[in-house]
């Protein structure tokens, strides 16, 4: 026996009722003296029993009255076989959740996996009666923040299973239990039943979750059925990952890409064709030998014809599934590059000027603007319309000169700084270093290297070839001969102490162990650091062939975008980030999905850094999503941002999960593996399902018999007034 309404019990207390108007109600008899005592006192005799046990009687009928309309109301209802010798089927609440991931494309000889799933559906719902309450939920509609907690009547929800398609959203079955306990909390039914109908993929169930909150998620009474399709073929190949592991980026310059290609299933693969998409055309195509579960690596060439936001993706031919055959990816090439120079008009500090105006590296010489202040005018210059900035020769920083410089970079700015000659190393210690929790310049080593001696130098120990700052610049081949430097090392007499922690790295080290060139980043800031003045007073540095190519290649590396990972997954928000210099919060922005669905999203403008963030609602598809704005109502949609949203990898294993592997899983959950009744597209489901559902509730017959214990006390009432009157 079980209560559907629990609660109502509480009301049994009401039973005390009549028994204490019984006790307050108690009659007594009054003594009245009669000459004639002994027929008096048989007649009193006689009246009183019957009245005592009419009181007695109604006492028990409105009692039993009371409980009856209680246990009515709490709905009681007999579970087992035994149900069904008393009377017809409770009401039932089912809850039909559908994988609809991409691995349920896959087709055996019975056809698409989901189609099977969705006919195993069809014939639950053909158990259901005109009072069930249905919910059909695709397993994709767990990624999101909350569902509906709505139930269905059985026509509409074979309308509703209809509508339903494959989606692009692998979901993991971590994310079903707490919406799925936020839905049977609302229902009522005797029967609640929840089926799961999967192709039951080892990666949907593996994935970990704090399961705290999920070891109540089924009463005793709810009913937990696993569903699972034929088996697909396992032998599969997907692209699991795609990086243009070059930083910095040039119109018709090469640069390159790593893509892993991976083997799921446990045959070799051979002469797998690849082929490489940007910006609509086809720029690479070869083919790949890879081992039975195993993954092969591509390092390809990618030459972007253009500048601007281009979108790329990399293609597999078909196999068993479609969906991870095709991956997507973003290059991300400056049109136009704004350099601030801030320092002193002087000869000796004009080097690092005259390298970006004069020199013809074409990575940036024709998208290149450039814009000279002082250190006494740059208060006065908009340094946020910048993409870079360069401070060179500049002696000592004022604190407010110092707090616009850090606040420049905090926002996501570039900086290149080269001291004076005649640094005051505590002023930019105390104005700008500070500011940033950077270690900045150490004073006590502002001094000459050599001790004095003009005649000695130190040069380059040790170069990080491996920066995206050198990738491409030199040939493999020039990068051997036991770490000797490939580059031509400038004499250096004189450096800055800069101090080297965690917090920066260097990439250029001198032989006395002190670092020439080093990194610090501060949020999506980055500033390339030199410890020599901009002359030739601490150094030939400038006069050496290396000084021009790293002047350029360090403006374009601080001007690309800071995300090395662009990529999102399918199911997630879409997220862009804009520096206040590339967009305006006045500004319309839209998002556009891969199939041309455009969404506004409004800008949140973020504290302390003074970005733009954006956010789209969850994504439904894979591809490249694009940020786009425009001024005013009429001028044109201009791209400042991409994304690109893939498949996860684990996606493409289409390995079905264990026994052990799904009583892991149950257990992590708090759930019983017994619980868990293991059905077949093609068994005989329904017989399962008729056996283990609740028979009858008894709560129409309680209603009937409170009825008539009302009917008895108004006749046994009404003869006792008769009677006393």
């Amino acid at each position: 026996m079980t209560f559907l309404n629990p609660l109502v019990l509480l009301g049994l207390a009401a039973a005390a009722i009549p028994l204490i108007l019984h006790l307050l109600n108690r009659r007594k008899l009054r003594t009245v003296e009669f000459s004639t005592l002994r027929f008096l006192k048989e007649l009193q005799h006689s009246s009183l029993r019957r009245l005592k046990l009419r009181q007695l009687l109604l006492l028990i009928i409105r009692t039993l009255l009371i409980i009856t309309l209680v246990f009515a109301f709490a709905r009681p209802a007999l579970r087992g076989p035994f149900a069904g010798m008393i009377g017809g089927q409770a009401n039932s609440s089912m809850v039909i959740i559908v994988d609809d991931s991409p691995s349920m494309t896959v087709r055996n000889e019975r056809g698409m996996l989901f189609e099977q799933a969705r006919e195993a559906a069809k014939r639950l719902l053909a158990l259901a009666s005109e009072g069930d309450r249905i919910r059909i939920l695709p397993l994709s509609s767990l990624q999101v923040d909350s569902i509906s907690l709505s139930y269905d009547l059985p026509k509409s929800a074979r309308t509703e299973l209809e509508r339903l398609r494959p989606s692009q959203i692998a979901t993991p079955f971590s994310r079903l239990f707490p919406p799925l306990h936020q839905l049977l909390e609302t229902s009522r039914e005797a029967n609640r039943e929840v089926y799961i109908i999967s192709d039951c993929q080892a990666t949907q169930f593996a994935e970990p979750i704090d399961s705290v909150e999920n070891k109540a998620i089924f009463e005793p009474g709810v009913q937990l059925f696993l569903l699972q399709t034929a088996a697909g073929p396992q032998q599969n190949a997907g692209v699991s990952s795609v990086e243009v592991e070059s930083r910095i980026l040039a119109q018709n310059r090469p640069a390159q890409a790593k893509i892993s290609i991976r083997n799921f299933g446990k045959n070799p693969l051979q002469q797998v064709l690849v082929s490489i998409y940007l910006d609509g055309a086809r720029i690479v195509q070869q083919t790949v030998d890879i081992a039975g579960q195993s993954a092969a690596t591509l390092t390809p060439a990618i030459i972007p014809k253009r500048t601007g936001v281009l979108a790329g993706y990399v293609q597999l031919e078909d196999d068993a599934m479609e969906a991870d055959n095709t991956r997507s990816f973003v290059v991300t090439i400056p049109e136009k590059i704004t350099v601030t120079a801030v320092g002193p008009v002087t000869p000796e500090t004009r080097f690092p000027l005259l390298a970006l105006t004069l020199g013809k590296d074409s990575l940036i010489t024709d998208r290149l603007t450039v814009l000279q202040t002082t250190p006494e005018k740059m208060l006065l210059t908009d340094l946020g319309r910048s993409d870079v900035l360069l401070l060179y020769g500049v002696s000592s920083l004022s604190p407010a000169q110092g707090t616009a410089i850090a606040a420049y970079v905090q926002r996501g700015g570039g900086l290149i700084i080269f001291p004076g000659k005649d640094l005051q190393a505590t002023s930019y210690n105390e104005s700008f270093w500070k500011p940033l929790n950077l270690p900045g310049w150490d004073p006590t080593l502002t001094v000459d290297s050599i001790q004095g001696n003009p005649s000695s130098f130190v040069s380059f120990s040790t170069v990080d070839y491996a920066h995206p700052i050198f990738h491409g610049l030199f040939e493999q081949r020039q990068l051997q001969k036991q770490g000797t430097p490939a580059i031509e090392s400038p004499h250096i007499w004189r450096t800055v102490g800069m101090k080297a922690d965690a917090r920066g790295i260097s990439i250029i080290t001198l032989s006395n162990g002190e670092a020439f060139l080093s990194e610090y980043r501060k949020g999506e800031g980055r500033i390339l650091a030199f410890a020599v003045e901009p002359g030739t007073q601490w150094s030939d540095f400038p006069l050496k062939g290396i000084f021009v190519p790293l002047i350029h290649r360090a403006v374009t590396y601080l001007a690309s975008p800071t995300e090395a990972d662009t990529t999102i997954t399918v199911g997630s928000r879409v997220q862009f980030s804009l520096r206040s210099s590339r967009g305006d919060v006045r500004m319309r922005y839209i998002v556009t999905s891969p199939s041309g669905i455009e969404e506004r999203v409004a800008p949140h403008a973020r504290s302390g850094d003074g970005t733009i963030e954006f956010e789209s609602s969850p994504s439904a598809e894979t591809g490249v999503f694009s940020l786009k704005a425009e001024e005013t109502g009429r001028s044109p949609l201009k791209i400042l941002a991409a994304r690109a949203v893939v498949l996860p990898e684990s996606e493409g294993d289409l390995r079905p999960a264990t026994e052990d592997e799904l009583a892991s899983f149950w257990r992590r959950h708090g759930i019983e593996s017994e619980r868990v009744r293991l059905l077949t597209a093609d068994g005989a489901l329904e017989r399962t399902i008729q056996e283990s559902r609740f028979g009858v509730e008894f709560w129409k017959y309680l209603l009937f018999i409170a009825a008539a214990l009302a009917a008895a006390e108004m006749l046994i009432g009404r003869e006792g007034r008769q009677k006393e009157g």
